[in-house]
């Protein structure tokens, strides 16, 4: 799970006068005329969403007019290809390659943290779209909760324990059994460790993972048994511990990536000719 940085702020007027532009076709017309003060109580409520790190009980946009709000919620559909909004997403898309919270699919969609049902307010803001693969954003749905533990991680505004995954992993019948879940992260970090697990058990991440290890290793067969020939298991043990270095530096330290091999590097069965079964 990674944090990205919050997108920059620059175009929020300019963003929101594209959603509500007035425009009349076939006789119908759509938009809606903000004045000045609606405008900036928008802007406010952005900020209010800021300081609050995306938590909806921080915010009340109750005074705000109901057709003004489903005009915003509209507004989200100029984002796709072709619309008046596109930038919005090619420009959130563009430092990001792999799903922040998998990192396994291509994030290839924009989740609303907060829905755009329900807080229709903030259905363009840029800080509440994050860039993410399908798979997360079809688990996650538009799942939204004032109960602590429950929320999930935000990418822009959560500051994550640099270790807080883990594997319990061990070899069964010539296969190779992973279970991942939260790290001990100690009482000061209770509630962002229920979060995660919580974020981890809705998504269903340690199953997909478990099921991207064997695709993964097989990548690394030649490179084990080079290490093996060379040293026997201490290159083995060698090799994953080096390998993980490479993708912590590229995923980060609590990456399912790094956090398998650095288990798999420890593990003497699997380091003493215990991959060949595996793999």
């Amino acid at each position: 799970m990674d944090r990205l940085p919050a997108p920059s702020r620059d175009d929020d007027l300019s963003d929101l006068a594209i959603a509500l532009a007035v425009a009349e076709r076939k006789g119908v017309v759509s938009g809606y005329e903000a004045s000045e003060e609606e405008r900036q109580a928008i802007l406010q409520l952005y900020n209010d969403y800021d300081a609050c790190g995306g938590l909806g009980g921080g915010v009340d946009f109750s005074d705000l007019d109901g057709d003004l709000l489903k005009t915003i919620k509209s507004g989200f559909g100029k984002t796709y290809v072709g619309g008046a909004l596109n930038h919005i997403r090619d420009r959130l898309k563009a430092s990001v390659t792999r799903c922040p919270i998998c990192a396994i699919g291509a994030a290839k969609e924009l989740d609303h943290y907060l829905a755009k049902t329900g807080f229709e307010v903030f259905a363009i803001y840029v800080r509440n779209l994050v860039p993410i693969c399908h798979d997360c954003n079809n688990s996650k749905g538009t799942h939204g909760t004032d109960v602590p533990h429950e929320r999930f991680i935000h990418a822009y505004f959560d500051d994550l324990p640099d270790e807080h995954l883990a594997v319990e992993l061990s070899l069964n019948d010539g296969g190779l059994v992973t279970n991942f879940g939260v790290a001990d992260l100690g009482p000061e970090n209770a509630e962002m460790e229920q979060r995660i697990g919580f974020q981890i058990g809705r998504l269903k991440l340690s199953e997909r993972w478990s099921d991207e290890v064997i695709i993964y290793m097989s990548a690394h067969e030649t490179a084990l048994e080079d290490a093996f020939e060379a040293e026997g298991a201490d290159g083995v043990s060698a090799f994953l511990e080096k390998q993980a270095e490479k993708e912590e530096r590229r995923f980060g330290k609590s990456s399912w990536r790094p956090v398998l091999l650095r288990a798999l590097s420890i593990d003497e069965d699997f380091c003493d000719e215990g991959f060949r079964t595996v793999l």
